[in-house]
């Protein structure tokens, strides 16, 4: 009991003990090895740290990082972002484990306020983590969380864009630092997801989505679209067949508008609206990633006509993300639905 009350408040912050499943006995503990992405220096930290806090929670026997890079360097495993289901039960197989995790940053975010005399800075960090069956290479889980660190505040100073401004809150953090501390709250808090997917009995079983890089290929179709350096493109993993995807990605984007382009060998939709007040222009991109997963990357413009003390009249952005994530959700209901119609 006091091991858990330590894990409660030192491993995982503020998340209360009642929220976790109950903690394994040894041999019902989930052997586990961690990887990265790739070989690069950021996917490495983030395997490492991932390590790190999965073997200290208790909920999983983790296998040690240098024996699961001899392996991988042994065997040559190409680390590319994908983990095809082969290489999981091979993995599987040389280190006897039952799952593969792998985490990856999909996005970092930086957000100054400007007080006037004075600028707080919040740097957000988004993490996903995919657990795989090292038995049949199929997805057991996949879970995204993002990490938060301020810095602002007087009478110190902080660096931000190459500029010193006064620090209201008297904490002076270098961005490396802001960024290593929204890291470390990214992955603590993906732990626990992973913990919850795993563990819990009434867990979702079929993973619908989690958060993904963009694939900025999808730039080459908004090239003619003159706000399209305004906007930005966001993306989501969806845990579903690429033909199931496909459908649902065009049936959402006839709800919204007309459809102008659908060209599947390319994984390319665009659909356009335009009413008296309000214009929409989206366009998606479809990739499989693996025989479960089908990445989305949307780009999405959205406008409004707004009248002001009624003579003052213009067409307004509705925001960098807002329409996008608009879509990126209809879309998530519609593959829903088609699963829970394959189900029946």
């Amino acid at each position: 009991m006091r091991h858990l009350l330590f894990l409660c408040i030192f491993i995982f912050g503020f998340i209360g003990c009642a929220s976790l499943p109950p903690l394994p006995p040894p041999d019902a503990r989930m052997r586990i090895a961690v990887i990265g992405m790739s070989k690069g220096t950021v996917d490495q930290k983030i395997a490492d740290m991932l390590t790190t806090t999965l073997s200290k929670n208790g909920y999983f026997t983790v296998v040690e990082r240098e024996r699961v890079n001899r392996v991988i360097e042994e065997q040559g495993f190409q680390l590319s972002g994908v983990v095809d289901p082969q290489t999981a039960v091979k993995l599987g197989e040389l280190l006897d484990i039952q799952a593969v995790v792998k985490g990856e940053v999909v996005s970092t975010k930086v957000q100054p306020i400007n007080w006037g005399i004075a600028i707080t800075v919040r740097r957000a960090v988004t993490i996903t983590a995919q657990v795989i069956d090292a038995k049949n290479g199929k997805t057991i889980a996949a879970v995204s969380d993002t990490g938060g660190s301020w810095a602002g505040g007087m009478p110190a100073e902080i660096e931000y864009g190459g500029q010193k401004r006064p620090d209201i809150l008297g904490i002076k953090r270098s961005e490396e630092d802001m960024y290593n501390s929204a890291v470390r709250s990214a992955v603590e808090d993906v732990a626990v997801a992973i913990i919850k997917a795993v563990y819990e009995k009434d867990k979702e079983v079929s993973v619908v989505d989690v958060d993904a890089k963009p694939d900025y290929a999808i730039e080459s179709f908004a090239r003619g679209i003159p706000d399209s350096n305004y906007f930005v493109a966001r993306a989501k993993t969806y845990y579903a067949h690429f033909n199931v995807v496909w459908i649902a990605v065009n049936r959402y984007l006839e709800t919204q508008g007309n459809i102008i382009t659908s060209d599947r060998d390319k994984g390319v939709v665009i659909a356009k609206k335009s009413i008296s007040d309000f214009r929409l222009h989206d366009i998606a991109l479809v990739e499989k990633i693996s025989e479960d997963s089908t990445k989305v990357t949307v780009k999405a413009f959205c406008y409004k006509y707004s009248c002001y003390q009624g003579s003052s009249c213009r067409w307004e952005k509705l925001g960098v993300d807002f329409c996008s994530d608009i879509a990126l959700n209809g879309i998530k209901k519609h593959i829903k639905k088609a699963l829970e119609e394959q189900k029946k």
